[in-house]
Formats: C-alpha cells, sequence, structure tokens
C-alpha cells in the first residue's frame, strides 16, 4: 500500500528543477547539450527518489537547494554590477527568484509531515 503524499511534497519534485534553470538568455546560450542532459538527468533521479520517499533524496535536495542559494548569491556579489556600471536587472531577477523558489522547497521539505514519511 502506497502512503498518501502530501501536495507540498509534488510542490517540491516540481519545482526544484525550475530553481536550477532559471538562468539568464546569455547564461543558457553558454551552456553545452552535454552539462544540460547531465543536470536533466540528476534532478529526474532526484525528482523519482523524492517520489518514491527514499531519505537520500530528501538529504540531496537539503544540500542542492541550500547550494543554490549561495552560488546565487556569490554570482550577485560579483556580476549584477559590471565594470561598465549599470544594473543587471536580467541576472537580478532571475537570481532572486531562484533564491526564493529555494528557500521554499528548503522550507516545505523541512515541514514535519514530509520528515516523518521520509524517514
Amino acid at each position: 500500500m502506497q502512503p498518501n503524499r502530501p501536495r507540498n511534497l509534488l510542490l517540491i519534485v516540481a519545482l526544484q528543477f525550475l530553481t536550477v534553470a532559471l538562468l539568464p538568455p546569455d547564461a543558457i546560450a553558454g551552456i553545452g547539450p552535454a552539462i544540460a542532459a547531465a543536470v536533466v538527468v540528476l534532478f529526474a533521479v532526484l525528482g523519482a527518489g523524492l517520489y518514491r520517499l527514499r531519505a537520500w533524496a530528501r538529504t540531496a535536495t537539503i544540500f542542492l537547494q541550500g547550494m543554490n542559494i549561495i552560488v546565487r548569491l556569490l554570482i550577485l556579489v560579483g556580476h549584477v554590477v559590471p565594470r561598465e556600471g549599470g544594473v543587471d536587472w536580467m541576472l537580478l531577477g532571475v537570481s532572486l527568484v531562484s533564491m526564493a523558489l529555494s528557500a521554499l522547497i528548503l522550507h516545505e521539505i523541512e515541514q514535519p509531515e514530509i520528515q516523518m514519511l521520509m524517514q
């Protein structure tokens, strides 16, 4: 018998790929097909693990979403205001949305009902 999965777990499975895939258009153009395929496979395996309520998938999601926030902050510090002046509004907006989604995923995956299911 399959345990009932809470809706917020399905939200995590659906949104976690989006947090990493949100990139400005010029950054997307620089990603090779092999790297893009590796990222898709990684998040497909992670999503399947979360859906099957595997504890390793919860731990990996916490790690990856936390790293996403840290990396986005580091990118913002160095690249939002280029040396030529002006603000890169696209990078700023995309990074803030990505960090907000990662924070939402971290908040939801730490809910007691999900923790109990994935022990």
